[in-house]
């Protein structure tokens, strides 16, 4: 409702977060620092607790992906679309470059309803954009080698708006349809809740 102040949709803003129709749809108008607060929840209270319970070794963590991590899920959907579309009796929406048919939609979708990529995920380029644990820098690429692929810096007690810059990626279901791919990078301050963007989860067990 914020973000849109001229839709009629209330009934949307109440509904999506209380009727179970929505259970699967992604989760939207939450932070950076509470989309980490849910990883350390979830790490705490499911993975650490599952481990325990199990007599299993321990070490397991939910987190935020890194770009660089995003991006390689993101790489595979797209080989994966190209070799769909290689095949004779196979037609695919996507292109090279990770664009997405627009599909016009108005509100965030259910996930099940976006083609499932090579790595399994769902939505990568589409729904709704998505928080990196990455710090955003424009020069960002003269630092990132395959020896630091990522860049962190800035705390939640940060000061300074250039240190509470996070990386958000993938297009949204708000974007014009050149937005929509999985090249489209932006930012936002790490406390800014809107009600297109979401989060991912990547969940790191010991050996």
């Amino acid at each position: 409702m914020r973000d849109f102040g001229y839709s009629n949709n209330e009934q949307m803003a109440v509904g999506y977060f209380s009727s179970p129709k929505f259970q699967n749809y992604p989760v939207v108008g939450v932070s950076w620092n509470q989309a980490n607060a849910f990883c350390d929840w979830m790490t705490k209270q499911k993975i650490n607790s599952y481990q325990a319970k199990n007599k299993m070794a321990e070490g397991g963590k939910c987190r935020l992906p890194t770009e660089a991590e995003w991006s390689y899920a993101a790489s595979l959907d797209i080989a994966g679309n190209e070799k769909k579309k290689s095949s004779k009796n196979s037609k695919s929406s996507d292109d090279e470059n990770g664009n997405v048919e627009a599909q016009g939609k108005i509100f965030p979708v259910f996930v099940n309803d976006s083609k499932k990529g090579q790595a399994g995920l769902y939505n990568m380029a589409d729904n709704v954009s998505e928080w990196m644990i990455t710090s955003y820098y424009e020069g960002g690429e003269n630092f990132q080698n395959r020896f630091n692929p990522d860049i962190q810096f800035g705390t939640p007690q940060s000061q300074s708006k250039f240190e509470r810059r996070k990386v958000l990626r993938g297009g949204s279901w708000k974007d014009s349809p050149s937005m929509v791919t999985t090249g489209n990078r932006s930012y936002e301050d790490m406390d800014a809740t809107h009600s297109y963007i979401g989060f991912r989860v990547v969940i790191n067990l010991p050996e």
